[in-house]
């Protein structure tokens, strides 16, 4: 399914269509901690959310975008939920498709859209090798945690940062030291050549695996010298 295009609006029954309308009002007005839902008023059925990564996770300081799909069939069928950013993950897969039992064998036809949500974050703190959709992910939770640890935080750094700003005064430091430049300049530099998002995304890329590999010789180092 192409969750960009996929609508089923007009497969849904009018009480449908103002339950969810009434779900997503609540969730506007009273939005669940760390989770903010944007509304489509000409399709209810795209349903789209942002989810900040909890405290104490590799995906803190990350806001993830998720859609859920609603089918012709909802609510006797589950929604799909998938993630449109970008994140290293054991149940989401490299479409950005979420595995999560509630809304699997587990759903029932009065779960709600908080619900899902909620439980979309919740997955965030406690991710399910047992069920991975990314085989890499869930191998290396279960059995490097820090390694995992360590590239899903990289991944949110990469693609799920708030404000790319305030990543570039992070790094300002190494190329103050490199060049000798002011930090202003710095600043304007980025700005002016890395205008793209995904430029940007690959400076900030390159400067986190050299953080990685000196943080890796350094531990080495250490070991060595013990």
């Amino acid at each position: 399914m192409d969750v960009d295009q996929a609508t089923n609006v007009e497969n849904l029954s009018p009480q449908i269509i103002r339950r969810v309308a009434k779900e997503l009002n609540d969730l506007v007005n009273q939005p669940p901690e760390g989770i903010k839902v944007t509304i489509n008023e000409e399709d209810v059925t795209d349903i789209q959310a942002y989810i900040e990564g909890p405290a104490g996770t590799p995906y803190a300081g990350g806001v993830f975008k998720v859609k859920l799909a609603l089918g012709k069939d909802f609510p006797q069928t589950p929604p799909k939920a998938f993630f449109f950013t970008k994140i290293f993950h054991p149940n989401v897969a490299k479409n950005g498709e979420i595995c999560v039992n509630t809304l699997k064998k587990d759903w029932k036809p009065d779960l709600g859209i908080k619900h899902i949500l909620l439980t979309v974050k919740c997955l965030l703190i406690f991710p399910n090798p047992e069920s991975a959709l990314n085989e890499e992910a869930g191998k290396l939770l279960l059995e490097h945690y820090n390694d995992y640890a360590q590239r899903a935080k990289m991944m949110t750094e990469i693609h799920a940062l708030v404000n790319y700003y305030n990543k570039i005064i992070q790094i300002q430091k190494f190329y103050l030291l490199l060049y000798k430049i002011n930090k202003y300049m710095i600043v304007f530099f980025f700005f002016f050549f890395f205008r793209h998002q995904n430029s940007l995304k690959q400076v900030l890329k390159r400067h986190l695996v050299l953080q990685a590999k000196a943080h890796q010789r350094k531990n080495m180092q250490e070991t060595k010298n013990k």
